[in-house]
């Protein structure tokens, strides 16, 4: 495997340390994300098991016309062609945007480090709840892929706790925006959104239990919120 794996991700690839442990390289067709350490995975994406242990998260770029039974299979050959030994734990993304795109904030507060990574497409802007994708439709390509690294230890409900505030701060990036669906509804997302949050405990952090709760109240939470909310808005177009 290549010492900074920029040569497996592709060319032209960039190399950055978003925080202490983490070593973000992204080229474009593909993005990897991986810790020194083992870190505790929760990821809606078709690549990996949904909740695992693992240093890994993968991102590959697909032509807008893309359509496989077992996209698994795809981000598992990137895994091994960046060198991720079978028994290590990952999770994958997929999108048709060009990954070099993606946008990267990092905020930190009393030590505490996140940062968010995040690709957009609008393609299929959709609207939970009230604009429907009728069944015989194909919606065209268009994902917002969000990747949250926090630097401490979550609890499990911790997790989906902060699966539930980026995505509430990638809707409030659309709202304010007026993102609008193809019928003119204010759109919530996309309707194939993917989310991977990646939880890096600190080596020689504070002792103490795993973080309990990180909704919007919280300072883990509000680091994520602002990490997302600025990410997505600085890679949406204007609009209206």
């Amino acid at each position: 495997m290549p010492a900074d794996g920029g040569g497996a991700v592709g060319g032209g690839a960039v190399v950055s340390a978003p925080f202490a442990g983490l070593t973000l390289t992204i080229a474009r067709e593909a993005l990897w994300l991986r810790g020194e350490r083992e870190m505790r995975l929760l990821s809606s994406g078709p690549g990996g098991d949904g909740v695992t242990a693992g240093r890994h998260v993968i991102g590959l770029r697909v032509d807008k016309g893309y359509c496989c039974d077992d996209p698994e299979r795809d981000l598992a050959a990137l895994a091994r062609r960046l060198g991720i030994a079978p028994a290590e734990g990952w999770v994958g993304l997929m999108t048709g945007v060009a990954l070099d795109e993606a946008a990267v904030v990092v905020r930190e507060s009393g030590g505490l480090m996140v940062a968010s990574i995040v690709t957009v497409g609008l393609g299929n802007a959709s609207a939970a709840g009230r604009d429907p994708w009728a069944v015989t439709e194909r919606p065209p390509p268009g994902t917002i892929n969000t990747i949250v690294a926090v630097g401490a230890a979550l609890t499990l409900a911790a997790l989906v706790n902060a699966v539930v505030t980026a995505t509430e701060a990638k809707t409030l990036a659309l709202v304010e925006r007026e993102v609008r669906t193809a019928r003119g509804a204010r759109a919530s997302g996309t309707s194939s959104d993917a989310v991977v949050i990646a939880a890096l405990p600190p080596p020689h952090g504070p002792a103490g239990p795993p973080l309990r709760y990180a909704g919007p109240a919280t300072t883990v939470g509000l680091l994520i919120g602002q990490t997302v909310r600025e990410a997505v808005a600085s890679r949406l177009p204007a609009w209206g």
